[in-house]
C-alpha cells in the first residue's frame, strides 16, 4: 500500500462498545498501522476508548444530521423504515465532508464487521476517481434498487421517472473505499437535499447514496471480488474462500 489511506468507522453511544473489537482487528489482524478515525457526534462520550487506543487514532465529531419536519414525517411513516430507530445512520453523509480530503483515500467499514486477514492488499486496490463498494444484491443480483424505497409514497412515481430503480447493480454502504477527490465542498449538502426531495429511503443513507453516486455523480464501481487468493468481502463466512472482511462470523447458509 503506497497511498495515504485512512480507515474510518462510525459510532454513537449505543455502538461505541464495538469499537475495541474493530480497533484490535484493524491493528492486529489487518496489520494496518495508519490513521484510524472514529466518526461520531457531540453527545458521545469517548473517554473509555482512550484507555486502549494509540496515538494514531483520531476522534472526529459532527453535529447530528436533521431534516425538515415534513421530511421526517415521511421517513418515519415508512413501513419497515430505519429512520425512527436508526437515524444516526445518516451520519455516514459526513464521510464525504471536506475534512477527509486530508487523505488520498478513505476506507470505511461498519463497526460490526470482522477483519479476518491482512487488509493491506485490499487497500492496495485504491482506484482514482472511484467509490468502491460491494453490490447489495451480490451474488445473484435478484434485488433491485427500488427495494430501497417506499413504493407506496407519494414521492415514488417522481423518483421512478427520474432514476433507474430497476437496476440490480446498486451498492451497500457497509464498506466503501473511495478517492477523496470525489468529495466536493457541497457533497454533504447535496445528499441532505436529495433526502429532503425524496424522503422515502427505507434504508436511510444507503438508498440516497445510491441515487447520488450511481446517477447524479456516477463514480461507483463494484469492489473487486478477489485480491491475491482471498475474497475481499463476504456477508457470510465462506467455506470455499478465505475472506478478508466478513459481516457474519458464521458459515454461509
Amino acid at each position: 500500500m503506497k497511498n495515504n489511506t485512512a480507515i474510518v468507522v462510525i459510532a454513537n453511544k449505543p455502538y461505541l462498545k464495538y469499537f475495541e473489537n474493530i480497533y484490535n482487528d484493524i491493528r492486529r489482524i489487518g496489520k494496518y498501522e495508519g490513521k484510524i478515525i472514529l466518526l461520531t457526534d457531540f453527545d458521545t462520550n469517548c473517554r473509555k476508548i482512550k484507555k486502549f487506543i494509540d496515538s494514531n487514532v483520531e476522534i472526529k465529531r459532527f453535529k447530528k444530521i436533521t431534516f425538515s419536519e415534513n421530511a421526517n414525517k415521511h421517513l418515519n411513516k415508512i413501513r419497515y423504515g430505519r429512520n425512527k430507530k436508526f437515524s444516526f445512520q445518516w451520519h455516514k453523509f459526513y464521510l464525504f465532508d471536506e475534512y477527509f480530503k486530508k487523505w488520498d483515500y478513505v476506507f470505511y467499514l461498519d463497526i460490526n464487521m470482522k477483519i479476518k486477514k491482512n487488509i493491506l492488499p485490499l487497500l492496495g486496490l485504491a482506484n482514482k476517481g472511484a467509490l468502491y463498494a460491494p453490490y447489495d444484491a451480490y451474488p445473484n443480483l435478484d434485488w433491485k434498487l427500488k427495494s430501497q424505497f417506499d413504493l407506496e409514497s407519494i414521492f415514488y412515481e417522481e423518483l421512478y421517472s427520474k432514476y433507474d430503480l430497476e437496476n440490480p447493480r446498486y451498492f451497500q454502504t457497509g464498506i466503501m473505499f473511495y478517492d477523496t477527490n470525489i468529495i466536493k465542498d457541497d457533497t454533504v449538502q447535496k445528499l441532505i437535499t436529495l433526502t429532503e426531495n425524496f424522503p422515502i429511503s427505507k434504508t436511510n443513507e444507503q438508498g440516497i447514496m445510491n441515487l447520488f453516486f450511481l446517477y447524479d455523480y456516477p463514480v461507483f464501481k463494484k469492489l473487486p471480488d478477489l485480491v491475491d487468493t482471498y475474497k475481499t468481502y463476504s456477508y457470510w463466512k465462506l467455506k470455499d474462500y478465505d475472506s478478508i472482511i466478513t459481516k457474519k462470523n458464521t458459515f454461509e447458509k
